[in-house]
């Protein structure tokens, strides 16, 4: 496996970074199962953990113009229960929660710093990326967003970050806590799965369908494990998140059991996406029998506390029924450069939608946060000029009001560097033909 890291500012390596690896295991529930032949049906189960600290390795890295070697221990968790933060323990060195390896027995990787634009590193070291290397974007925006990808429009990013966070769910009549697992699958409108749309790993193949890994007799699972979903952004609204939940049974039949799921759309009816937050999901019981084909079925319940009084009118003779000593929390961060999760800013992107509203829409473009307008610089231009030719004698105060508000934030220091994105919009894209007025 070969990646390289972009997006790292110099202030990102002076802070606490640690290159983590957690190692899963494929095959039977338990490692000590006696039972002889292969398991027909394969789990992912956790099995250790290995950390870098790279503050430790940076000076013997820094100079260097070839990689160098590192051997990492893979630590071993005493509880399961704590997988999801066996790295903060191991970085904590909270040695009571994990067991050291053989002396033997590690992962070794190799690292190399590389310095500068991407475009100059690709030609600097074609080696290196003639070998199937992979791209790892930082999760959110570097500090930089460099104004020359804004500008020729090639730094589209459309990606949604999810954490499978963690559940609690009944032990529903058994003498002991349950397997679980949790499928996740990407939905459009009409129900059809999206193919391709989860990501497990910069590097690794695409997927239609995710599995969860699991732990063993835990109720209150927390899983910590995070998926990226590089969703199209035509598809994106309408699309949903379905979560099956399935407990995995050691007997010798190996059976998976469905009972019960939770939903959520990406996309709100006002066109913002989730928000960067937590979300407590609602969980329906349901069995091995039920159908998901007709996916309204359920699409018209609420999906969370928050959902809940947008849908007055549910009806009581459901076929999926809420269990509400259940529940399951996601957290989702959005990394796009063409979708939004504030009102104000898509209201203006869409002001053609709301006629009555504009000048109510221009006067709060002042409260949108000034990551959001770097990011939408030159279609917030566009659309100003635009609604200024629509009516330059009722907007145009507003107008000027709010480029002079633009013009401002490109003073702060924070994002000086996008002032050549302004220029060459100046120079390049300007058309208000009326804007002299």
């Amino acid at each position: 496996m070969c990646a390289v890291f972009t997006d790292l500012s110099s202030k990102d390596m002076k802070k606490d970074l640690y290159i983590v690896a957690h190692v899963i295991r494929l095959g039977r529930m338990l490692l000590n199962d006696s039972r002889k032949g292969p398991s027909h049906l394969h789990y992912r189960r956790p099995y250790g953990c290995a950390v870098l600290s790279i503050m430790d390795v940076i000076p013997s890295i820094s100079e260097l113009k070839e990689e160098k070697d590192f051997v990492l221990k893979v630590y071993t968790c005493n509880n399961e229960n704590e997988w999801y933060q066996i790295h903060e323990n191991i970085i904590r060195k909270s040695s009571t929660k994990y067991t050291a390896p053989s002396s033997n027995y590690g992962l070794i990787i190799s690292l190399q710093l590389l310095r500068g634009e991407m475009e100059q590193i690709r030609r600097e070291y074609p080696m290196i990326f003639n070998r199937g290397i992979s791209v790892t974007r930082k999760i959110g925006f570097p500090d930089v967003i460099m104004p020359e990808m804004k500008i020729v429009g090639c730094d589209i990013r459309n990606d949604l970050y999810l954490t499978l966070e963690k559940g609690d769910f009944e032990r529903g009549g058994k003498s002991v806590q349950k397997n679980i697992e949790v499928t996740m699958y990407v939905l459009y409108a009409d129900g059809e799965i999206l193919k391709d749309c989860i990501s497990l790993g910069s590097g690794e193949p695409s997927r239609s369908v995710y599995h969860s890994f699991v732990l063993y007799h835990s109720n209150s699972p927390r899983w910590g494990e995070v998926i990226k979903l590089p969703i199209p952004i035509d598809r994106f609204r309408g699309s949903h998140l379905r979560f099956e939940f399935r407990h995995c049974s050691t007997k010798d039949k190996g059976e998976k059991k469905l009972f019960g799921f939770a939903f959520t759309p990406l996309m709100r009816d006002d066109g913002t996406t989730l928000s960067d937050d937590i979300h407590e999901l609602y969980v329906y019981k349901c069995d091995e029998n039920s159908t998901f084909n007709n996916h309204a079925l359920y699409l018209g319940l609420p999906c969370c506390k928050e959902d809940y009084n947008g849908c007055p009118n549910i009806p009581s003779s459901l076929i999926f029924q809420r269990s509400t000593k259940e529940s399951f929390s996601i957290s989702t961060q959005l990394s796009s450069t063409k979708l939004t999760q504030n009102v104000d800013l898509l209201a203006l992107l869409k002001w053609k939608a709301y006629p009555d509203r504009v000048m109510d829409i221009l006067g709060r473009l002042r409260h949108v946060s000034g990551e959001e307008i770097v990011k939408f610089l030159q279609d917030i231009l566009d659309t100003l000029f635009v609604i200024l030719d629509d009516n330059t004698e009722k907007y145009g105060l507003l107008v000027f009001q709010s480029l002079v508000f633009i013009i401002n934030l490109l003073r702060d220091s924070k994002y000086f560097h996008f002032r050549p994105v302004m220029d060459t919009y100046i120079q390049k894209h300007f058309a208000g033909a009326l804007a002299y007025k």
